[in-house]
C-alpha cells in the first residue's frame, strides 16, 4: 500500500491542531472519538486498508445514493465508508490513504475526514435515521410509485411534520452556514437528512462546489424539496386516494410553514423561480418540479 511521504515509519501520524473561527452550535454533535487522532490510531490498529474487502459486503451496507453506497467499518462506530458505484474494487490494494484537513472541525455534518486514492472516502458518521421511504433509490427509478408504497410515504411525511420548530431553526441555519464554506448538502436525495427522534435534523453527503453565492436565494426550497421527497412525492401523490392526498397535503402544509418560520428567524428569503431555474439546468427538466407546485402551491417568499 502506498503511503504519503509526510507520514513516518508508515504511521497515518494525526493532524495538527487548526485555528478556526468562532461559528455557531448546531444539532449534528461532533463526538470526542470523531477526531483525526482517533482515526489515526484506528488505522495503524487494525490494519484497516489490507481488511477493506471485508467492509465492503451487503452486511455493512447502511445506506445508497445515485452515485455511492455507504458501509459502517467494523468496530469503530464514530466513522463511515463511502464507495462510488462505478469504482473497478480491483484496484484498492495500490491505493493511497490520506488524512484531509477539516473544514468543519468543530461540527458533524457527515463531511469526508480521509480519502483512499481520489474517490474513496471516509466520513463522520452523523446520529439519526434517513430521512424518506425505504428503498428510496428504487422507488425513485420507477415511473409509477407502488400503491402498498403510499401508507409509509404518508408515515414519513407525519414523522417529519412532527420534528420540533428548534430543529427546523437549525436546519436552515446549518445549510446557510456551510454554504459560505463553498459547501452544500445533496438535496435531491431525502436521506441525506437524518432525522432524529422529533428533536433534530442532521446533515449528511456535504458536496463541494465553486460558488454558492446563488443559493443563498432558495435555501428553504432546497430543504423543502428533500423533506418532502419531493424526486417521488407526485408518484405517490398519483398513486394515492382522495383521503391518502388530504393527508399528504396536511403534513406538506405544516413542513412548509414550520420551514417559512425557520428562515424568518434566520433572516431567509426564497425564490422559487432560481429554485426552477437552477434545477433546469441540472436535470434538464423541471417537469415534476412544476405539477408538484401545482398540487402544493408557489413557496416564495
Amino acid at each position: 500500500m502506498k503511503i504519503q511521504n509526510n507520514l513516518n515509519t508508515n504511521q497515518y501520524s494525526p493532524r495538527q491542531k487548526v485555528k478556526t473561527q468562532n461559528s455557531p452550535s448546531f444539532s449534528g454533535a461532533r463526538l470526542p472519538q470523531q477526531t483525526f487522532d482517533n482515526l489515526a490510531e484506528w488505522i495503524n490498529r487494525t490494519g484497516f486498508v489490507d481488511k477493506i474487502m471485508q467492509i465492503i459486503s451487503p452486511t455493512n451496507l447502511r445506506g445508497e445514493g445515485l452515485d455511492s453506497k455507504v458501509y459502517k467499518l467494523n468496530k469503530n462506530p464514530w466513522f463511515l465508508l463511502r464507495i462510488p458505484k462505478k469504482l473497478p474494487l480491483g484496484i484498492i490494494g495500490n491505493e493511497q490513504l490520506k488524512l484531509l484537513p477539516d473544514i468543519f472541525p468543530n461540527h458533524n455534518f457527515g463531511q469526508v475526514v480521509a480519502t483512499l486514492g481520489r474517490n474513496i472516502q471516509i466520513v463522520i458518521k452523523q446520529k439519526g435515521t434517513p430521512n424518506g421511504i425505504k428503498n428510496w433509490l428504487q422507488l425513485y427509478r420507477l415511473l409509477e410509485f407502488p400503491k402498498e408504497k403510499v401508507p409509509e410515504f404518508i408515515f414519513q411525511l407525519q414523522k417529519v411534520s412532527n420534528v420540533k420548530q428548534k430543529a427546523y431553526n437549525l436546519l436552515l441555519k446549518e445549510v446557510e452556514f456551510i454554504s459560505y464554506s463553498e459547501r452544500l448538502f445533496d438535496f435531491h436525495n431525502p436521506q441525506n437528512i437524518l432525522v432524529y427522534k422529533t428533536k433534530a435534523f442532521n446533515l449528511v453527503d456535504i458536496e463541494r462546489k465553486l460558488s454558492t453565492k446563488k443559493y443563498s436565494k432558495f435555501i428553504p426550497s432546497c430543504v423543502l424539496h428533500s423533506l418532502i421527497d419531493e424526486s417521488n412525492f407526485l408518484k405517490a401523490y398519483t398513486t394515492a386516494n382522495i383521503e391518502q392526498r388530504s393527508e399528504m397535503q396536511v403534513y406538506v402544509e405544516i413542513i412548509k410553514s414550520k420551514i417559512k418560520k425557520a428562515a424568518k428567524k434566520n433572516y431567509l428569503s426564497n425564490n422559487e423561480h432560481s429554485f426552477k431555474n437552477f434545477l433546469l439546468d441540472k436535470y434538464d427538466s423541471t417537469d415534476t418540479y412544476e405539477k408538484t407546485r401545482q398540487i402544493l402551491g408557489d413557496f416564495s417568499f
